[in-house]
């Protein structure tokens, strides 16, 4: 009434942020941020593998970039149109994006995979060496 609150009012508030908190991403599964390009990451052997969709987009418009344990992906889509045609409805635009993904090991550089192909990009990250699991041979 006079914009006082109750205990139970903050105590509400809490709960509902916390609740919140809980449905964001950072907690679950997923790993968008920004939502878009949309992202899976699997364990595929001892490789991770990332997919990320990106209709429209062509493999020069899209770049990797690895250090340590990060992967970073970024684009930018032109959208052209015919030089002396007038628009009559846009719905697709220009887009860019930049995500950066934190992965669970360190990657050996050398032998990254990547390949564009209908609208969706993959790559294959195997471990570094001194990441992989080591057999101890016992005497």
């Amino acid at each position: 009434m006079f914009g006082f609150t109750s205990a139970f009012d903050t105590l509400w508030d809490i709960q509902r942020a916390m609740e919140n908190a809980m449905r964001n991403d950072y907690f679950g599964p997923s790993t968008a941020s920004s939502g878009y390009p949309p992202i899976n990451i699997f364990n595929y052997g001892e490789n991770t593998l990332v997919t990320v969709e990106l209709p429209g987009f062509k493999k020069e418009d899209v770049k990797l970039e690895v250090k340590g344990k990060t992967l970073a992906i970024k684009g930018k889509r032109e959208i052209e149109f015919p030089e002396k045609a007038s628009l009559h409805r846009r719905e697709r635009s220009a887009y860019s994006f930049d995500r950066t993904l934190r992965l669970a090991h360190e990657v050996d550089e050398k032998k990254i995979k990547a390949e564009l192909k209908d609208g969706v990009l993959a790559v294959l990250l195997p471990p570094a060496e001194e990441h992989k699991p080591k057999t101890i041979h016992i005497n």
